[in-house]
């Protein structure tokens, strides 16, 4: 299992021993468990392994491996995880019916901090750059988060939750004029709306050619 969450957090398959797994995963994001599982669980599975414990109780020592295996599987099934907020966006895109509705669940990605993206130009005219700043990183999520779906980081994930089909079906909804609606209808600033576009253009989908030079000709 821990072999399992190195692939999942994209540490990749590294070490021989728990402890090794550990460390490595230690590395990428601090285990609130680590010692106990790098150092003290190791020894309880080796004594069992080799016949060490059998004159203990059993029925409690499985009952901790048990309570130890909970840990894991939850730290694996986090909702916190990338593969987890993939599954539960695609599952909100298959819950809409029309390509509309999908098409603002992508837009309201980009909507970081509630009303901090939606910036009237009527009320601002040019965007803070202070403001702008501060949205950099959130913005910077969602453009790696599309990045990696597109490039089928999350391939066996789909698979096993067929989901393939919904990214299939997103990727044409992305190169409707629904789509395209909803970047110039919204009421995002017009830096965004070409970011949105440079995001899913250099991930392959398709805009009109006048479309795309008409947006790129909007001033900010």
């Amino acid at each position: 299992m821990f072999s399992d969450y190195m692939d999942i957090i994209e540490v990749g398959r590294k070490g021989n021993s728990i402890t090794d797994k550990l460390g490595y995963l230690n590395k990428k994001e601090h285990l609130w468990g680590y010692i106990y599982y790098a150092f003290d669980f190791p020894n309880i599975r080796n004594n069992i392994a080799h016949g060490d414990i059998i004159e203990t109780d059993l029925k409690e020592v499985a009952s901790d491996i048990l309570l130890d295996l909970v840990y894991i599987v939850k730290m694996i099934d986090s909702q916190d995880l990338e593969y987890k907020k993939v599954i539960d966006f695609l599952e909100e895109i298959d819950k809409e019916v029309d390509d509309k509705e999908k098409s603002k669940k992508v837009m309201e990605r980009f909507e970081v901090n509630g009303d901090m993206t939606i910036i009237d130009d009527k009320i601002y005219g040019e965007i803070d750059e202070d403001i702008y700043s501060e949205m950099e990183d959130e913005i910077k999520t969602e453009e790696n988060f599309f990045n990696k779906l597109f490039e089928d980081c999350f391939s066996d994930i789909l698979e096993w939750y067929n989901l393939k089909s919904v990214l299939d079906d997103l990727k044409r909804i992305l190169e409707t004029e629904v789509f395209r609606n909803s970047i110039t209808e919204s009421k995002m600033h017009i830096r965004l709306k070409k970011r949105i576009t440079r995001c899913f253009y250099n991930k392959g989908i398709h805009f009109p050619d006048d479309w795309k030079n008409d947006l790129f000709r909007m001033t900010e």
